[in-house]
């Protein structure tokens, strides 16, 4: 995508028109981040358990985890 002449214009406090936008085959693929920073991962666990001796037990194993970075 090329943005060297590309015109941004406000329409109303919330819309913009873009205009002279070009697409372009480029050489190589590319992605653009913009303001984006690694924040941490996350990992969806979906577990089961019926033991008694693990179920009293996971109180304990919940106090050594880690919270979630804030978004």
């Amino acid at each position: 995508m090329d943005l060297t002449l590309t015109t941004l214009e406000a329409v109303t406090p919330r819309a913009v028109r873009v205009a002279a936008t070009r697409l372009l085959k480029a050489p190589a693929d590319t992605l653009e981040l913009e303001g984006a920073r690694r924040a941490g991962s996350r990992t969806p666990t979906i577990a089961r358990t019926r033991g008694p001796i693990l179920i009293s037990q996971l109180d304990v194993s919940d106090a050594g985890t880690r919270p979630s970075p804030a978004p």
